[in-house]
């Protein structure tokens, strides 16, 4: 029987996160001292990003980790472009 050491035995999984500008509307007039709530824009989100580390049983991360970017319009800038690593 062939076993399988906790060093060996892995687990990964993905966490999404979005990056977001918030303008400061409220529903509130201009000088109010107690705002009850926030108005947030749908088009708020201006980056998402995406990280997926993996881990074996010991709780040894192993590199490298697995990031995605997202910018807006679907296309990275001209300085990432350059300089980012390419499969």
């Amino acid at each position: 029987m062939l076993t399988v050491g906790t060093k060996h035995t892995y687990n990964c999984d993905q966490s999404g996160f979005n990056k977001e500008l918030h303008s400061g509307r409220t529903l509130q007039v201009q000088g109010v001292k107690s705002v009850d709530r926030v108005v947030q824009s749908v088009h708020s989100t201006t980056h998402s990003y995406t990280i997926q580390p993996t881990m074996n049983a010991d709780g040894e991360f192993l590199s490298p980790l697995l990031l995605v970017l997202q910018e807006p319009g679907g296309e990275f800038g001209p300085n990432v472009q350059r300089t980012m690593f390419k499969v």
